[in-house]
């Protein structure tokens, strides 16, 4: 249970009149003064938690959560330190782990497809030169995502999860470190969709174009030759 806050309000009346309907005549009055007071309780969040007091992952000592060995309330971005005990900080750790292992495989498989991708931008800029055309990185949007997945996205993660396992009271949006690890790993993302998407969607169209065009071009055929 939470705790609550003790208010005490006082009602005072110190004067009185009482007058007729047309406000002029005064049946009555008095000068007299009394007053009364009440004594309020309110309490915030006194539900009971299912769980019991702090999730049942530690006790309260003057309406603080002390958590057990393991069990903390300091989380992401809304932060209940010393208000409940419900995260349990060696699953998270084994969960960053696991995150690493994964993004050390993806960095893994996907590094010969990155390198195939850059030695095509160089044969493509160099057929461009040839033939009297300047041909940039910025051309090359599958190229670009690439980049930034594996350069920026990635790596970012695995520090990222590294600085999670090692400090036990880092949390985003709580501490500057993984705060910043976070917003550039949210940029390296984004970054790279915006990229691979906006090349996908140049191929669908181009694909689509060329169809239609092929499509007039039979109907051209079919015309001439009927």
């Amino acid at each position: 249970r939470s705790r609550g806050s003790y208010v005490s309000i006082s009602l005072c009346v110190l004067s009185f009149s009482v007058l007729n309907s047309d406000n002029n005549t005064v049946l009555g009055q008095s000068t007299s003064s009394s007053c009364a007071s009440y004594d309020y309780i309110f309490t915030v969040g006194s539900a009971e938690n299912p769980f019991g007091s702090c999730s049942g992952n530690g006790f309260c000592n003057n309406s603080k959560c002390i958590c057990d060995k393991g069990w903390t309330g300091l989380s992401d971005f809304v932060n209940t330190e010393g208000l409940d005990c419900q995260i349990y900080d060696p699953a998270v750790r084994g969960l960053w782990a696991f995150d690493i292992l994964l993004a050390s495989i993806v960095l893994v498989k996907s590094a010969s497809r990155v390198k195939a991708r850059w030695e095509n931008f160089l044969a493509g800029r160099r057929m461009a030169r040839e033939r009297g055309r300047h041909y940039t990185i910025l051309e090359n949007k599958p190229l670009i995502a690439s980049i930034f997945y594996w350069f920026v996205l990635f790596p970012c993660l695995i520090l990222f999860a590294i600085v999670r396992i090692t400090k036990s009271d880092e949390r985003v949006g709580v501490t500057f470190g993984v705060t910043f690890f976070f917003l550039i790993c949210k940029f390296g993302f984004y970054m790279a969709g915006f990229y691979f998407y906006t090349s996908l969607f140049e191929a669908v169209l181009k694909g689509a174009i060329i169809r239609q065009s092929g499509l007039r071009t039979d109907s051209l055929i079919k015309a001439n030759y009927m």
